[in-house]
């Protein structure tokens, strides 16, 4: 798929920002309404199916109908190449999955925010009867406002059970698939829920509940154990949480939460040790509605129609009356104290706003380490998004690219998207074999993990024998097992042995 290819005659393929064992995902513009959007392309050999391809449609439909603050909201639903895609919201920020890697154990305040807003994201699909199926940390995007959204409600169905096998999908998801569903049971909400369960174990622990060599390790071992208490990775959790986690991780499903809510409330109980505040509920008598006390202004008698009036007390009354000047005075003062409070937050707001230019040079990043880019673009007065790959011959951690380039002049606190090296996929650090002889060369690569490659000859001002040169260079990283190519000195004619006969 070319980068500059118009999909859906309106919908221009920008950068690759994934690939999965399900497709991939790109970030794109809509030509015809000028905005950003995402576009997740299924990959052709799921979509060679017919059935696969009708199942996608259909779900990529039905995703499109849901709608929350917490949901990657679906758009439009494409095809380029008999190839499907689905048109969703751009979400810039990070994955879930990449939060954890970089933050767990997570401050607990931190990760029940998050899982909150996953919870009320599941609570809104199942009212309209949607299962999402595939909850996990790489379907969440924390956006820069750190507001989180589930994605892909509805790719999993469309996917159908059978593809759970295919490479690279089950590898993504069976540390979260609910036991019910490795039994070939039908997805419902408690399997949800189970998977936010062990999303929520990763964020605390920065493990999770099950492991083993193989996914079908991982799998079986959830079918017939229970999972390592989240207390035994981190002592200072809380009872309560530890309870609140172990429930949604029953093996029956009818032993967990019964809804989203319900499990929002118990992990909200137990971060905060108290139960979530109630609406207080409305009270009845004789059949005329009596607000709380808190909802009645002090004038409220006389609102009120002469049957209703008769269902306050008359004492009750004359104490509001009495007291309502006082309260006015009261209520007087708290404004103009609140008043003054919310002056003085903008005039800090406005002199901060001041020293901050209206638009910056954007810096080159080229290099970087991840956290000195961080602090590069706090000084520039930008924030910066990475994405990730393997990449030969790089330090892992530093920045590959940038997508704007250095000197280009943004808006202030233009996110800058960059390119973070993972390394190799087994990283070796190539040594310096300046000055080496071959067999020390061959014997420095092999501790490295590294092999030698073709040996050339140059002449050179160093010693007879010895390196001189090598490729790639000293310092950079390559998978184990590449070869190192090596260029050594050789004398030149006139230091040279002549053979017998006098010929060279």
């Amino acid at each position: 798929m070319k980068e500059a290819a118009l999909i859906g005659k309106r919908y221009r393929l920008d950068e690759l920002l994934a690939e999965g064992g399900m497709g991939e995902v790109w970030r794109a513009h809509d030509e015809l309404l000028d905005r950003p959007v995402a576009v997740k392309i299924l990959r052709r050999s799921l979509s060679a199916d017919p059935l696969v391809a009708e199942r996608f449609r259909r779900e990529a439909r039905a995703a499109a109908s849901l709608s929350h603050p917490n949901m990657a909201n679906v758009y439009d639903y494409v095809e380029e190449a008999d190839a499907p895609g689905i048109v969703m919201e751009l979400v810039e920020g990070q994955t879930l999955a990449d939060c954890i890697a970089e933050k767990a154990p997570m401050d607990v305040t931190e990760a029940v925010t998050l899982i909150d807003q996953v919870l009320d994201a599941l609570d809104a699909a199942h009212a309209t009867g949607v299962v999402h199926r595939d909850v996990k940390p790489p379907n969440v995007m924390i956006g820069a406002d750190g507001r989180a959204k589930v994605t892909d409600f509805g790719i999993a169905r469309a996917l159908g059970e059978s593809t759970l096998t295919e490479t690279g999908t089950v590898l993504g998801s069976v540390h979260y698939v609910a036991p019910e569903q490795l039994h070939g049971g039908g997805a419902a909400p408690p399997g949800d829920l189970y998977a936010t369960g062990v999303i929520l174990y990763e964020m605390l622990t920065g493990k999770r509940p099950f492991e083993g060599e193989t996914p079908v390790a991982i799998a079986m071992s959830r079918l017939s154990k229970d999972p390592i208490s989240p207390r035994a990775w981190r002592k200072d959790l809380s009872p309560a949480m530890e309870a609140a986690i172990m429930r949604a991780l029953e093996r029956n499903p009818v032993d967990r939460y019964a809804t989203a809510m319900e499990m929002r409330a118990a992990i909200d109980t137990a971060a905060t040790g108290r139960p979530p505040a109630k609406p207080e509920p409305a009270a009845k008598m004789d059949g005329t509605m009596i607000l709380p006390a808190a909802a009645l202004p002090a004038d409220a008698t006389t609102q009120l129609d002469a049957g209703a009036t008769t269902q306050l007390r008359p004492q009750a009354e004359r104490n509001q009356r009495t007291h309502k000047p006082l309260f006015a005075r009261k209520a007087v003062r708290a404004g103009l104290f609140i008043l003054a409070a919310v002056l003085a937050v903008l005039a800090v707001g406005a002199m901060f706003r001041s020293r901050t230019p209206a638009r910056v040079h954007v810096p080159t990043f080229d290099r970087l380490a991840y956290a000195d880019a961080q602090k590069l673009a706090e000084k520039n007065h930008l924030e910066v998004r990475v994405t990730r790959r393997v990449q030969n011959g790089a330090r892992p951690g530093t920045v590959l690219s940038q997508t704007i380039a250095a000197g280009t002049v943004v808006k202030s606190h233009t996110t800058i998207p960059l390119v973070l090296s993972l390394g190799p996929p087994e990283c070796c650090k190539i040594p310096d074999l300046d000055g080496m002889t071959i067999d020390e060369a061959q014997s420095a690569l092999t501790r490295a993990g590294l092999a030698l490659g073709d040996v050339s000859f140059a002449e050179s001002e160093k010693a007879t024998g010895t390196v001189i040169d090598q490729s790639p260079n000293a310092g950079t990283f390559q998978s184990r097992g590449e070869k190192v190519d090596i260029v050594v000195d050789k004398a030149p004619p006139a230091k040279k042995k002549r053979g017998k006969g006098g010929h060279d």
